[in-house]
Protein backbone atom coordinates (compact mmCIF):
# COMPACT_ATOMS: atom_id res chain seq x y z
CA UNK A 1 0.00 0.00 0.00
CA UNK A 2 1.12 3.88 -1.06
CA UNK A 3 -0.21 6.67 0.60
CA UNK A 4 -0.13 10.47 -0.29
CA UNK A 5 -0.79 12.75 2.28
CA UNK A 6 -1.32 16.53 1.93
CA UNK A 7 -0.35 17.66 5.61
CA UNK A 8 -3.36 15.88 7.71
CA UNK A 9 -5.23 15.15 4.24
CA UNK A 10 -4.88 11.38 2.65
CA UNK A 11 -4.90 12.67 -1.06
CA UNK A 12 -4.09 9.28 -2.94
CA UNK A 13 -3.24 5.84 -2.21
CA UNK A 14 -3.02 2.74 -4.17
CA UNK A 15 -3.43 -0.89 -3.09
CA UNK A 16 -1.27 -3.54 -5.23
CA UNK A 17 0.76 -6.54 -4.62
CA UNK A 18 4.33 -6.99 -5.27
CA UNK A 19 6.06 -10.43 -6.45
CA UNK A 20 9.95 -10.14 -6.68
CA UNK A 21 11.39 -7.11 -7.66
CA UNK A 22 7.98 -6.33 -9.98
CA UNK A 23 5.09 -4.17 -8.18
CA UNK A 24 1.79 -4.53 -9.93
CA UNK A 25 -0.40 -1.56 -9.60
CA UNK A 26 -3.53 -2.73 -8.90
CA UNK A 27 -6.21 -0.09 -7.33
CA UNK A 28 -5.38 3.62 -7.64
CA UNK A 29 -7.76 6.11 -6.33
CA UNK A 30 -7.34 9.82 -5.31
CA UNK A 31 -9.41 12.10 -3.40
CA UNK A 32 -11.66 14.26 -6.45
CA UNK A 33 -11.48 17.32 -4.20
CA UNK A 34 -7.48 17.75 -5.04
CA UNK A 35 -7.69 16.43 -8.50
CA UNK A 36 -6.59 19.83 -10.06
CA UNK A 37 -2.65 18.92 -8.41
CA UNK A 38 -2.91 15.15 -9.68
CA UNK A 39 -2.24 13.34 -6.54
CA UNK A 40 -2.13 10.02 -8.50
CA UNK A 41 0.63 11.21 -10.49
CA UNK A 42 1.94 12.54 -7.91
CA UNK A 43 1.80 9.31 -5.68
CA UNK A 44 2.97 7.59 -9.12
CA UNK A 45 6.08 9.75 -9.54
CA UNK A 46 6.94 9.44 -5.88
CA UNK A 47 6.65 5.33 -6.24
CA UNK A 48 8.51 5.54 -9.12
CA UNK A 49 11.36 7.26 -7.35
CA UNK A 50 11.48 5.19 -4.21
CA UNK A 51 11.13 1.73 -6.31
CA UNK A 52 15.28 1.63 -6.95
CA UNK A 53 15.65 1.65 -3.31
CA UNK A 54 12.73 -0.95 -2.09
CA UNK A 55 14.31 -3.55 -4.78
CA UNK A 56 11.56 -2.72 -7.63
CA UNK A 57 12.63 -2.99 -10.80
CA UNK A 58 9.38 -2.83 -12.56
CA UNK A 59 6.08 -1.57 -12.06
CA UNK A 60 3.32 -3.65 -14.08
CA UNK A 61 0.00 -1.42 -14.94
CA UNK A 62 -1.74 -4.63 -15.91
CA UNK A 63 -4.01 -4.83 -19.34
CA UNK A 64 -6.30 -2.00 -20.05
CA UNK A 65 -5.97 0.92 -22.48
CA UNK A 66 -6.03 3.73 -19.68
CA UNK A 67 -4.34 7.17 -20.69
CA UNK A 68 -2.14 7.30 -17.27
CA UNK A 69 -0.90 3.77 -18.32
CA UNK A 70 -0.14 5.03 -21.84
CA UNK A 71 1.71 8.21 -20.64
CA UNK A 72 3.47 6.53 -17.88
CA UNK A 73 4.96 3.50 -19.48
CA UNK A 74 8.22 2.77 -20.62
CA UNK A 75 7.71 -0.41 -22.17
CA UNK A 76 5.06 -3.15 -22.58
CA UNK A 77 5.03 -7.03 -22.84
CA UNK A 78 2.06 -8.66 -24.71
CA UNK A 79 0.06 -10.66 -22.86
CA UNK A 80 -3.11 -13.16 -25.14
CA UNK A 81 -6.27 -14.38 -23.87
CA UNK A 82 -8.46 -16.70 -24.68
CA UNK A 83 -10.95 -19.00 -24.11
CA UNK A 84 -11.47 -22.60 -24.63
CA UNK A 85 -15.41 -23.89 -25.38
CA UNK A 86 -16.94 -26.63 -26.96
CA UNK A 87 -20.03 -24.10 -27.60
CA UNK A 88 -20.83 -22.80 -31.02
CA UNK A 89 -22.59 -19.68 -29.39
CA UNK A 90 -20.39 -18.72 -26.85
CA UNK A 91 -16.85 -18.83 -29.91
CA UNK A 92 -19.54 -17.02 -31.95
CA UNK A 93 -20.31 -14.26 -29.45
CA UNK A 94 -16.92 -13.84 -28.66
CA UNK A 95 -15.46 -13.43 -31.99
CA UNK A 96 -18.35 -10.76 -33.02
CA UNK A 97 -17.85 -8.59 -29.56
CA UNK A 98 -13.67 -8.99 -30.48
CA UNK A 99 -13.92 -8.16 -33.95
CA UNK A 100 -16.21 -4.73 -32.70
CA UNK A 101 -14.25 -3.84 -30.32
CA UNK A 102 -11.35 -4.13 -32.90
CA UNK A 103 -13.16 -2.13 -35.28
CA UNK A 104 -14.44 0.38 -32.85
CA UNK A 105 -10.57 1.03 -31.44
CA UNK A 106 -9.43 1.97 -35.01
CA UNK A 107 -12.04 4.00 -36.27
CA UNK A 108 -11.92 7.84 -35.67
CA UNK A 109 -14.46 7.86 -32.80
CA UNK A 110 -12.46 5.41 -30.97
CA UNK A 111 -11.34 7.50 -28.12
CA UNK A 112 -14.67 8.84 -27.65
CA UNK A 113 -16.03 5.87 -27.84
CA UNK A 114 -13.77 4.76 -24.82
CA UNK A 115 -14.03 7.38 -22.64
CA UNK A 116 -17.95 6.51 -22.62
CA UNK A 117 -17.38 2.75 -22.67
CA UNK A 118 -15.19 3.42 -19.66
CA UNK A 119 -18.01 5.62 -18.15
CA UNK A 120 -20.29 2.64 -18.47
CA UNK A 121 -18.47 0.12 -16.79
Amino acid sequence: MSTLYAGPHLIAAHFGMRAGNVLHWWFPVYDPAFAPLSPGWILLRELVEASPALGICRIDFGRGHDEYKRRAKTGETVVYQGIVTRSLTRRTLRRTRLSWTATARSSPVGPALRHVVRRLR
